[in-house]
C-alpha cells in the first residue's frame, strides 16, 4: 500500500499487533504509534491499535506513557459519547494506574465506569471491570474483597467461550486465595487455570502460574516443592515486563526465604527492589521492607535503614503495602 492509501494505517497496525504478540515491544511501539499517528491520533478510529500501543508501552516499562495514552483516549471517548470505547480505555487506564501504584486514581477511574458496564450487554467488559476491582483490592491487601470480585468475574467468563480470560481469572482468584491463606484451594484453582490453557500457555503465563503455585505450596507446608516451583518460575521470569519481573523477584524471595535459602532470598529481594524502584514504585515499600528484614537479621542494621529510607522516599504516597 502506498502512502496516503486509506487502508495503510490498518495494515501497519496489523504488523504492530503481530510484533506485540511476538514480544517484540520495540517494533510494536514503532508500528502501532505510526498507525495511530496516521489516524490523526484518534483512539476511536482504531481502538485496538491504541489498546495494544498502551500495553506495549507498559510491557516495555514505560507505564507513564501508557497512562497518558489511555487518559487521552478516555477523554476523547467521553467527548464523542462513545460509552463502549470509554469503558474499554477506562479499564486499561485503571489497570495501568494499579500497576503504577496509583491505587486511589485507579479506584476513581473504575467508579466512573461501573454504571456504564452495568448498562452495556457485554459480559467481557463487565468481567474486566470486576477483574480490575479484584486486582486493586488484592494489591491493597484486601484479600476477601479481591476474592469476591475475582469469583464474580469468573462466574461471568465461564458463561462465555473466552478460554484465555477464564484461565487468567483462575490465576487472579488464586492470588486472592493465597493472600487469604487458602493454599490448598489456590492450588486447585491454579490447576484448573493451567488445564484451560493446555499447550497454549505462554512462557510469561507459565511464569505467573509457577510463582503463585510456589507461594501456595509454602502455605501448605510443602517447602521443598515450593522451592522447585520457584526455580521453574525463576528460569521463566525474564519473559515478564521489567515492572512485573521486579514483583516476581520479591514473591520468589518469599518462597526461598521460607525454604531456608536466605542467600538466594536476599539476592532476589535486592534485584526486585532495584526493578520496582525503576518500573513499579507501588511495590517499593513491600520489597524494601522484606530486603531490610534480612539485612537486619544478618546484623547489617545500617544497610537495613538505608534500604528502608530509599524505598520510603521513592514510593508513591498513596500506595499501600501488602501484608507479608
Amino acid at each position: 500500500l502506498q502512502p496516503g492509501d486509506l487502508c495503510r494505517p490498518a495494515a501497519i497496525a496489523g504488523l504492530g499487533q503481530i510484533a506485540f504478540r511476538a514480544g517484540d515491544h520495540t517494533n510494536a511501539i514503532a508500528l502501532l504509534k505510526e498507525a495511530v499517528d496516521l489516524n490523526g491520533g484518534k483512539a476511536i478510529t482504531d481502538p485496538g491499535a491504541v489498546d495494544s500501543l498502551g500495553r506495549a508501552y507498559a510491557s516495555a516499562g514505560s507505564r507513564e506513557l501508557a497512562i497518558a495514552l489511555f487518559e487521552s483516549a478516555v477523554t476523547e471517548c467521553k467527548a464523542a459519547d462513545a460509552p463502549l470505547e470509554q469503558l474499554r480505555f477506562s479499564i486499561l487506564l485503571a489497570n495501568a494506574l494499579i500497576d503504577n501504584g496509583a491505587f486511589a486514581d485507579a479506584e476513581r477511574t473504575l467508579a466512573e465506569v461501573i454504571q456504564i458496564a452495568e448498562r452495556l450487554p457485554d459480559p467481557i467488559m463487565s468481567a474486566r471491570v470486576l477483574w480490575s476491582q479484584s486486582r486493586l483490592h488484592g494489591l491493597r491487601g484486601e484479600a476477601p474483597l479481591a476474592a469476591k470480585y475475582a469469583r464474580r468475574a469468573l462466574d461471568i467468563l465461564e458463561r462465555t467461550e473466552q478460554t484465555t480470560y477464564v484461565g487468567m481469572a483462575y490465576h487472579l482468584l488464586a492470588f486472592a486465595e493465597i493472600e487469604s491463606g487458602q493454599g490448598d484451594q489456590a492450588l486447585e484453582t491454579l490447576a484448573r487455570g493451567r488445564a484451560l490453557f493446555g499447550g497454549e500457555l505462554t512462557k510469561a503465563g507459565d511464569a505467573r502460574f509457577s510463582i503463585e503455585e510456589a507461594r501456595a505450596l509454602v502455605l501448605t507446608g510443602q517447602v521443598n516443592e515450593a522451592a522447585r516451583a520457584a526455580s521453574v518460575a525463576f528460569e521463566l521470569v525474564d519473559e515478564l515486563s521489567p515492572g512485573d519481573r521486579g514483583g516476581a523477584y520479591v514473591a520468589l524471595g518469599d518462597v526461598f526465604r521460607a525454604s531456608g535459602d536466605l542467600g538466594r532470598a536476599r539476592m532476589l529481594y535486592e534485584q526486585g527492589l532495584e526493578l520496582v524502584l525503576e518500573h513499579n514504585r507501588g511495590r517499593a515499600l513491600e520489597a524494601g521492607r522484606k530486603y531490610a528484614d534480612l539485612l537486619e537479621a544478618d546484623g547489617d542494621t545500617a544497610g537495613a535503614l538505608r534500604v528502608l529510607r530509599l524505598a520510603t522516599d521513592l514510593s508513591p504516597a498513596q500506595a499501600t503495602v501488602r501484608p507479608a
